[in-house]
């Protein structure tokens, strides 16, 4: 890392958000480490403008390993789980996914 340079790292980067987000770091010369599930990792990793890729399996020492390796200067949490129609055994799910 440079002097001078931030470190940015998003959760969520698959998404509509996510990736708008990524591509205005880039611009902004940030660099950009990104924890995602091991399906949208292998997206992730072509992009040039990610220097590095967490894989997030849903254990906590994931994001642990993650946050004490890539040392951001701020996290973006953007991630979780979408579902446009749900059932209430899916909500334990989708609350999970945001903590």
């Amino acid at each position: 890392m440079s002097a001078g340079s931030r470190r940015a790292l998003v959760t969520g980067a698959t998404g509509f958000v996510g990736s708008h987000l990524i591509d205005h770091l880039k611009d902004d010369k940030w660099e950009i480490g990104v924890l995602a599930r091991p399906d949208a990792s292998n997206l992730l990793t072509t992009n040039g403008a990610i220097a590095k890729v967490y894989v997030y399996t849903g254990a906590t020492e994931d994001v642990v390993k993650s946050v004490a390796e890539f040392k951001p200067d701020i996290v973006f949490h953007l991630g979780s789980l979408f579902l446009a129609t749900h059932h209430s055994s899916q909500v334990e799910a989708l609350v999970s996914s945001n903590i």
